[in-house]
């Protein structure tokens, strides 16, 4: 599910794409939503996205608004993967990124991720083999905002540095009216106290708790922009 945020898995990845596929076979047309934790559905900001397309790539115009934010002139860079074989064992390596600008009247941010997944297997003969995915991604907007977040297996770990504050992203994998998907439907920030969340699968939304200050809104918004526009790597 390209929507969801990040992707790992060990080498069976069936579960995955067999509880994804009924949740597409359930929901059919409606949006899937994630549960929205209770701080943030009583006292935060919430902002819709709005004009962001399904698609994705070169020729693709992957801008959308948040309230009075603009993401726009999103551009994907080429992928470039290194793979090698010794025996039974074969490692790729895959790294890429992608840029955009937020324009947060009348400041305009330009914000920048650089990804990277692979995998290791091992082949054990008899047509078995064992193996494990790793994906990351890294993102700046504006001096002092950073973003990096790293999956191993089904967990996710992130943090985030905004000026002096440090937080620690988390993944939302509960669907409203439903069961945990293995991959976040969304995520949320929290300090010593809830600070944002995001709903990654299209078209997206945006919480921002009313204590935000003023001059951190605007680079808070434009890592959580960072998060709609990941493309997890896909599992083959």
């Amino acid at each position: 599910m390209s929507e969801c945020g990040f992707g790992s898995s060990s080498r069976v990845r069936s579960p995955v794409h067999v509880g994804l596929a009924c949740a597409i076979l359930l929901s059919g047309c409606s949006t899937i939503h994630m549960v929205v934790p209770a701080e943030f559905a009583q006292n935060a900001e919430l902002i819709e996205v709005e004009g962001r397309s399904r698609v994705t790539g070169f020729w693709a115009d992957e801008g959308f608004e948040l309230g009075s934010y603009r993401v726009s002139d999103v551009d994907r860079d080429w992928e470039k993967t290194n793979s090698w074989n010794v025996g039974p064992f074969s490692k790729s390596d895959t790294d890429g990124g992608y840029s955009y600008r937020f324009q947060a009247n009348p400041e305009a941010l330009e914000g920048r991720c650089g990804t990277r997944s692979g995998s290791k297997e091992l082949e054990l003969g008899h047509s078995l083999s064992t193996g494990s995915n790793y994906a990351k991604v890294s993102c700046t907007c504006g001096g002092g905002a950073n973003l990096s977040m790293e999956a191993k297996g089904p967990t996710y770990e992130g943090t985030m540095l905004l000026g002096s504050g440090h937080y620690v992203v988390q993944p939302i994998s509960m669907r409203e009216g439903g069961w945990d998907f293995i991959e976040p439907l969304g995520y949320r920030v929290d300090g010593e106290r809830p600070l944002a969340a995001v709903e990654v699968m299209h078209p997206g939304r945006v919480w921002l708790m009313q204590e935000v200050a003023p001059d951190e809104r605007a680079r808070l918004t434009c890592l959580l922009a960072a998060l709609l526009l990941y493309k997890p790597p896909s599992d083959n």
